[in-house]
């Protein structure tokens, strides 16, 4: 009974080690994890200065830059871009234009989810895809003025 007894401290501070070890390794990949943001398009055209501000940063915006729920495209006066999203909608953002992705969801098997934007100045161009397809009353585009349902596969929207 002795010995079991001397050999308890060495269990204790053993299995203290393999906790620290297991945290020191498992939680960046967790944070990693909850911290990945889904790609919801990329830009496939850039014309002249085009910035996303995303987390308090402004970034420029270079061809093939991946945009993610949450950003705000801005245009300079003779800038503009155009963007494919996932579900294969095309989006061309003007010039002297404000376009913000507030929410963006899509199943590719079922071509289900949740496109929810806004454009608060400039103009802005829409080739709908999969996603307005599938379910129409998903896809909105909101301007000070309205807020606009997608019904159709193609529209123009100009705020001042």
């Amino acid at each position: 009974m002795k010995d079991a007894l001397e050999f308890w401290p060495w269990l204790r501070w053993q299995r203290s080690l393999l906790a620290l070890l297991a945290t020191m390794f498992l939680t960046p990949a967790l944070r990693a994890e909850t911290m990945r943001v889904e790609t919801v398009g990329l830009v496939k055209r850039v014309s002249g200065s085009v910035v996303v501000e995303r987390a308090g940063k402004s970034l420029p915006v270079p061809l093939g830059f991946a945009l993610q729920a949450g950003d705000v495209l801005t245009t300079a006066g003779s800038a503009s871009a155009g963007i494919i999203l996932k579900d294969n909608s095309s989006v061309g953002v003007g010039p002297n234009s404000r376009y913000t992705i507030a929410r963006f969801s899509f199943n590719a098997k079922t071509h289900e989810g949740v496109f929810a934007s806004s454009l608060s100045k400039g103009t802005l161009s829409m080739i709908s895809g999969k996603l307005a397809r599938q379910s129409p009353d998903a896809v909105t585009v909101q301007t000070p003025a309205t807020m606009l349902g997608v019904r159709g596969t193609e529209f123009v929207v100009e705020v001042p």
